[in-house]
């Protein structure tokens, strides 16, 4: 479920890893480790749901944004369109979802 919430974030605008650790924290309350950020991304670009884009020349290099590929959209949206079966999980999932209604 982490990886929608990452795609989520990026399908509002590219952002970089440290944004997106940020947001997630405000967002959900959750502290997770910038590691858990990085490793999500890097297995999102290998598999073509996002990728890496040039900095632009004012911003500090080691903040390299991302933004989410035609196939993270499609992804992102066959996911948050297949509501969860009731179950345990079912609560945090939904919860999730509604982090993305405008």
């Amino acid at each position: 479920m982490f990886r929608y919430h990452l795609l989520g974030m990026l399908r509002m605008g590219t952002q970089h890893g440290y944004g997106l650790a940020k947001e997630y924290r405000r967002r959900g309350g959750v502290d997770s480790g910038l590691g858990s950020f990085y490793r999500e991304l890097q297995k999102l670009v290998e598999q073509g749901f996002v990728r890496r884009v040039a900095n632009k020349d004012d911003v500090d290099p080691r903040r390299a944004p991302y933004e989410i590929t035609s196939h993270g959209e499609e992804a992102f949206d066959d996911w948050f369109e297949d509501l969860p079966r009731a179950g345990h999980c079912a609560d945090s999932e939904l919860a999730v979802r509604a982090l993305f209604f405008t």
